[in-house]
């Protein structure tokens, strides 16, 4: 008669722990890191499968801050605004420079801007105005103020 027959529970425990020395290094960090860089892979490559482009947007303008093309007389803004396009640039951003009590663009910046706005058209440029405090003392702090 062999000695694993004579003592069952001692061929029990064998196999119960080689199943928990099995089941353990199953669970090593390094096989539970390969498994999840897996499903990491396998998600991520899902996601650019499943993914679309935005509709909700045109995608990113290249453009220059410049207020080059501000100018009185119209054939000198179209020039600059001629330059701009050239240069690939599909947005140009001007300034405007608010003070306290103003609720309107007039005068002289009026002009420049519907020069350089016309231009823009004409060249299919984006027209982005900035318009902003002149200085810190001038910057309304409630909305009350900025009347």
């Amino acid at each position: 008669m062999s000695i694993s027959a004579a003592r069952p529970e001692a061929n029990l425990a064998k196999r119960l722990g080689a199943t928990a020395e099995r089941a353990r290094r199953s669970a090593s960090p390094r096989t539970l890191s390969a498994v999840n860089g897996r499903i990491m892979f396998v998600l991520v490559a899902l996601s650019l499968v499943a993914a679309q482009p935005a509709l909700g947007g045109t995608g990113m303008f290249v453009g220059a801050a410049d207020d080059g093309a501000r100018s009185l007389d119209p054939l000198t803004a179209k020039a600059k605004m001629d330059r701009a396009a050239v240069a690939g640039f599909g947005v140009l951003r001007m300034t405007v420079v608010w003070s306290p009590g103003h609720q309107t663009i007039g005068g002289d910046d009026l002009v420049a801007l519907q020069n350089a706005s016309a231009a823009a058209q004409l060249d299919g440029v984006r027209l982005i105005v900035l318009i902003y405090p002149r200085d810190s003392r001038t910057t309304p702090l409630t909305s009350r103020s900025a009347r």
